[in-house]
């Protein structure tokens, strides 16, 4: 993508292992043999252009329109997102425009990715959504998608917030004096205040449109909110997940 100077960035289970796994030294969730990309680009032309780049670079084209294999028989998906889209942050792939994909979040996840070097010789140095990234798109992808196609969305939601205590320096900021009013809230019990923190810096990078969708999981009547997701999330205690989607919320929500 970089040879076409087509900004983009690394999402999914492959952001996710080498940000919290890599990166903060979090346990690996669950093994990928895929890679995600997400790039900005103006228009189904421009898409198509990287596309076919990586076909000549190498890449072997599929059935599915947005997944290639690489020569070493790794699959990788491109996700479009930028003046491509439609009004309310979808893209229509063609050719007949009928399948329908929020890409609400990237711009933000883009804004704010993380460069990381991939490889030392040839340098390669990436840029891969962040962990208030990746929780942003989980969210958006949790709740626009069928609930039958959702669980492993749910799964790496629950493993972000069970995992954000991890990361160098949250222990240390859950208790510095800009964060004890909500350390207070939990008693200054470290999980759900991690959670807390965490979504107070999630609400640092995205935009208000971004804000208002995921408030949306408030929402009691709405049939994707934060209740069904704690029931969705690993583990055997609803009331536990909750416990930290709601804190997480309070965070997101802090000082509007």
């Amino acid at each position: 993508m970089s040879m076409l100077n087509v900004p983009y960035l690394i999402i999914g289970a492959t952001a996710r292992d080498i940000v919290m796994h890599y990166g903060y030294g979090a346990p690996i969730q669950r093994a990928t043999v895929d890679v995600d990309f997400a790039i900005q680009v103006e228009s189904w032309k421009n898409y198509n252009a990287v596309r076919d780049q990586l076909i000549t670079n190498g890449f072997t084209a599929t059935t599915t329109r947005h997944r290639l294999i690489s020569s070493n028989n790794i699959p990788i998906d491109i996700v479009p997102f930028g003046d491509i889209e439609l009004q309310n942050a979808e893209i229509a792939w063609p050719p007949d425009g009928d399948s329908i994909m929020s890409v609400r979040g990237f711009q933000d996840a883009c804004d704010h990715a993380q460069p990381v070097l991939i490889n030392e010789i040839p340098k390669t140095i990436c840029p891969v959504a962040s962990p208030e990234g990746l929780m942003i798109l989980k969210l958006i992808s949790w709740s626009s998608r069928a609930r039958e196609l959702r669980q492993k969305d749910a799964n790496d939601i629950h493993y972000l917030l069970t995992t954000y205590l991890d990361i160098k320096n949250i222990k240390e900021d859950i208790y510095e004096q800009s964060n004890v009013a909500q350390t207070e809230l939990y008693d200054w019990e470290p999980g759900q205040a991690s959670c807390s923190l965490f979504g107070k810096e999630c609400r640092k990078i995205i935009s208000d449109e971004t804000y208002a969708e995921i408030s949306k999981l408030s929402n009691t009547e709405n049939t994707a909110n934060i209740e069904r997701l704690a029931i969705e999330m690993p583990n055997a205690s609803a009331a536990k997940n909750l416990m930290l989607l709601n804190a997480f919320m309070d965070g997101l929500n802090f000082g509007d």
